[in-house]
C-alpha cells in the first residue's frame, strides 16, 4: 500500500520516536492499532500503553441546517445525495478508491462527491473525466471551515488507508453524519457497522465500498444513523478526553511519590 520512499520515512519517524521517548512511564495510543503497532515495531510492553481516543468539540460540530440549504443551493446539490471527503494527502485517505465506487453507482442515484482539502487536485479531475463523473464531483479546495460543508453532506466518506483516530471522522458524527469508513481508521473501533456508520474491510476495494455507499442512498436509513452517530459523539467529547488524559497525569504522579516515599522509608 505505501512506496518504498513511505516504508523508509516510517522507518525513520519509528527510530526518532524511540529516541525522544526514551523510557516513558506510559505512553498514550489513540486507537487499539496504534498500541499493536506500539508493540510490534517499538517493542513496548502492553502494561506501558493506554487507548485514549481522541475528543470532539460537539458544540462546535452540530449539524446547521441553515448552512445546508445555503451550499446545497450554492453547488446546485438541493435533490442530491451528497457524500464528503476531506483530505489533505488525498491518497492516504482513499479518494482514488472513492472516486472508482462513485463511478460504480449508478447515476439515478443522484449521489455527488465533495471533496475539500489542500491536495493536488488535478489529478483526480483527470481520473474523474477518465471514469465519466467529472459532472457528478466537486472539488472545493482548502477551506477554513468545514462545518458549513459538514452540514451540507448526507454521507461522510473516509475510504482510508491508515488513521490513527480521525479527528474528522468524529466532527462528522458529531454533525450527524452516518460515516464509511475503513478498520484502518482507529475510529471504526467506536463505531458498531451498522449504527453510526458502515466499515469497509478492504481500503482498496472499490465496489464493495459503491455497495455500502449504495445502502446509505436511503435517506430513512442515513437519519437512524445520523442520530446515533451524534450519540456516539456526544459519548467522545473533548471534556471526556481531557478529562482522561488528566487522570492519566494524576496515576503518574501518584505512582511515583507511592515509589519515593517506599525507597525514602525503607531500611
Amino acid at each position: 500500500l505505501l512506496r518504498p520512499s513511505t516504508h523508509r520515512r516510517m522507518a525513520e519517524y519509528r527510530e526518532l520516536a524511540r529516541r525522544r521517548l526514551g523510557r516513558p512511564a506510559l505512553v498514550l495510543a489513540l486507537s487499539a492499532r496504534v498500541r499493536d503497532d506500539l508493540r510490534r515495531h517499538d517493542r513496548l510492553p502492553e502494561q506501558q500503553i493506554r487507548v485514549l481516543p481522541n475528543g470532539v468539540d460537539h458544540d462546535r460540530y452540530r449539524r446547521d441546517t441553515s448552512a445546508r440549504d445555503r451550499v446545497r443551493h450554492d453547488l446546485g446539490l438541493e435533490d442530491a445525495t451528497v457524500f464528503l471527503l476531506l483530505a489533505h494527502n488525498s491518497r492516504l485517505k482513499g479518494l482514488p478508491t472513492a472516486l472508482r465506487a462513485l463511478a460504480a453507482t449508478p447515476a439515478e442515484r443522484r449521489a455527488q462527491l465533495l471533496v475539500i482539502g489542500r491536495g493536488e487536485s488535478s489529478a483526480y479531475s483527470r481520473l474523474a473525466t477518465n471514469l465519466g463523473i467529472a459532472q457528478r464531483v466537486h472539488f472545493i479546495g482548502a477551506v477554513d471551515d468545514p462545518r458549513p460543508y459538514l452540514s451540507c453532506a448526507d454521507i461522510y466518506l473516509h475510504p482510508t488507508l491508515y488513521d490513527p483516530c480521525s479527528l474528522a471522522t468524529l466532527e462528522a458524527l458529531a454533525c450527524e453524519l452516518p460515516v464509511i469508513t475503513t478498520r484502518n481508521n482507529g475510529v471504526s473501533e467506536l463505531m458498531n457497522h451498522g449504527r453510526e456508520g458502515l466499515i469497509l474491510e478492504d481500503p482498496l476495494d472499490h465496489q464493495q465500498l459503491a455497495r455500502l455507499m449504495l445502502e446509505l442512498c436511503d435517506s430513512r436509513r442515513r437519519a437512524a444513523m445520523g442520530r446515533a452517530a451524534r450519540r456516539l459523539a456526544l459519548h467522545h467529547s473533548c471534556a471526556r478526553s481531557f478529562s482522561a488524559v488528566f487522570d492519566v497525569y494524576r496515576d503518574i504522579l501518584e505512582d511515583r511519590q507511592r515509589k519515593r516515599h517506599s525507597s525514602c522509608v525503607a531500611p
